[in-house]
């Protein structure tokens, strides 16, 4: 459905801008935020979102193409991560 107008606008990424500005509000300073999303197009127009809105403070993680239409992409505080829990 990429291109049709609808709660994600022409290119998807209006839901998902909302849905980043709602978790930079809430993520505490170890959170993140994993996403589905609509491939690896979609992943690098994310990516660039993230980095063109540093006010955010979320940063770009690991992330894995499922095909062409799908890709999950894991998002966190750009400030430095909690030690892990030994």
């Amino acid at each position: 459905m990429s291109g049709v107008p609808g709660i994600g606008g022409t290119d998807g990424l209006d839901g998902i801008s909302a849905c980043l500005e709602l978790a930079a509000r809430h993520l505490t300073a170890a959170g993140q935020l994993l996403l589905q999303v609509a491939g690896p197009a979609q992943d690098a127009q994310i990516t660039a979102l993230v980095g063109a809105t540093p006010a955010w403070g979320l940063t770009r993680g690991d992330g894995r193409v499922i095909d062409e239409e799908r890709a999950i992409m894991l998002l966190g505080r750009a400030a430095e991560r909690e030690p892990p829990i030994t």
